[in-house]
């Protein structure tokens, strides 16, 4: 909640929100604490805009889409962009908007399944494929990812 405070000025009065006074102050502190302690106030904010950035997890499906936009440039045919495309918005739909590091096994496995109950076994295998690869892509873009991809848990059975 915001309390006002009306100060009188030279020339007329003003207004002062003192909960932004209170956390500038706090901020002037915080920033001061840095400074005394040898520390770098602009490479700790480096630092911490680029861990907010790695809190952010981009979506499986927008990792994917930007895959698909990579293999584009380096020649995948028209029919395959029109394919992995229908493959990402449709029938990966289900996981599409999970954040990737929330993608499990048991998750993807239930996407993989359902292909497989509509009888288009092909299409569930480069479904995995995809993953694998879009998974791929997220350990190579961003620092700190996990080591191990759920597709690859999902290995095939023949």
């Amino acid at each position: 909640m915001l309390t006002f405070r009306l100060m009188v000025g030279p020339v007329s009065p003003v207004v002062v929100r003192t909960r932004f006074a209170r956390e500038a102050r706090a901020e002037r502190d915080r920033l001061q604490a840095l400074v005394n302690g040898d520390a770098n106030p602009a490479q700790v904010a480096r630092i911490e805009r680029a861990a907010q950035t790695e809190r952010a997890e981009p979506t499986f499906s927008a990792i994917a889409i930007e895959l698909l936009e990579k293999r584009t440039r380096e020649g995948l045919t028209p029919a395959s962009v029109k394919r992995e495309r229908r493959l990402i918005e449709k029938d990966l739909a289900c996981i599409g908007d999970i954040s990737i590091t929330d993608v499990t096994a048991p998750a993807l496995l239930a996407a993989l399944r359902k292909l497989e109950k509509r009888g288009v076994a092909e299409t569930a295998y480069r479904m995995r494929s995809l993953s694998n690869s879009n998974w791929r892509m997220r350990s190579g873009i961003r620092s700190g990812a996990p080591t191990t991809a759920p597709p690859a848990w999902l290995s095939e059975r023949r």
